[in-house]
């Protein structure tokens, strides 16, 4: 869904290994943005690691920088699609720039365009036009918060270098360093057989007591663990109104709904329980 990663101070502050991670997760796009003589410059592409890298490390050091990799979830995956976007021209180059981090809910599909290049052309791209001060006002930050919803953030950048956030608070800000989120940076799960020699994950962790539950510090997992769909004898099939959807379409589903909600919907749906 995407990495936002914005260091304050100096490219050097996001480590290389974070921006690998990023990358491989994220690989349909990637962008970079910066203050510089007056404006800010905007890079985009759609090329490999090693592409981005060369680029990377050929840009200002000292400044403001932030690197976004997309994965595309709505519009085209060329380059037009990337991010930074442009919100705000003057004759001589971009003055306000923003990238994304999410999937919109609020935004109707518009084929080629992806969901933050619709919200830019026909929420953003007014309102600061009419208003460039609004961009310093928390109030109208928020209310841009409230229409994207929860897991969605937004990094302006302004010419001058300050940079201000929407839902900022569901980012991570680690050494100095604010990411959109930190699934995308963080290392690989262990392979099962590294966690079965856990303490507590595996047969041997099992309570004394028989109740065949193993505690570990994110909850409780029963053992042996069985698949409620194991009990539903086949009855999985072809769901006509979850086939019509589109990935974003689920996604959303997915994503704005409790994991208990959305566990009995789609026994619902498939299975009428």
């Amino acid at each position: 869904m995407c990495l936002i990663a914005y260091a304050a101070q100096d490219r050097s502050q996001i480590p290389d290994v974070h921006l690998a991670r990023a990358h491989a997760r994220n690989d349909d796009a990637w962008g970079i943005m910066y203050p510089h003589a007056g404006h800010v410059r905007l890079i985009r592409d759609i090329t490999d690691h090693p592409a981005f890298l060369s680029v990377w490390r050929s840009t200002p050091r000292h400044t403001p920088i932030a690197a976004h990799f997309r994965y595309g979830t709505s519009g085209s995956m060329a380059v037009a699609m990337a991010h930074p976007f442009p919100v705000l021209m003057d004759k001589d180059g971009v003055t306000l720039a923003v990238m994304h981090n999410g999937v919109m809910s609020c935004v109707t599909d518009e084929g080629a365009l992806s969901d933050t290049a619709v919200f830019v052309r026909d929420v953003l791209k007014p309102q600061l036009e009419a208003r460039p001060d609004l961009i310093e006002v928390e109030g109208w930050r928020n209310a841009m918060g409230a229409i994207l919803g929860d897991e969605n953030k937004l990094l302006f950048m302004r010419a001058d270098g300050a940079v201000f956030l929407v839902n900022g608070w569901q980012g991570e800000v680690e050494d100095g360093v604010w990411y959109s989120n930190t699934y995308s940076i963080a290392p690989p799960r262990p392979p099962r057989q590294q966690l079965d020699q856990l303490p507590g994950f595996g047969q041997a962790g099992w309570a004394a007591n028989g109740d065949r539950t193993c505690q570990i510090s994110h909850g409780a997992f029963p053992h042996p663990y069985v698949d409620p769909l194991d009990d539903l004898d086949g009855c999985l099939g072809p769901y006509p109104q979850l086939s019509e959807m589109s990935e974003a379409e689920i996604y959303n589903f997915v994503c704005s709904h409790p994991a208990e909600d959305v566990t009995d919907a789609i026994l619902e749906m498939f299975c009428g329980h």
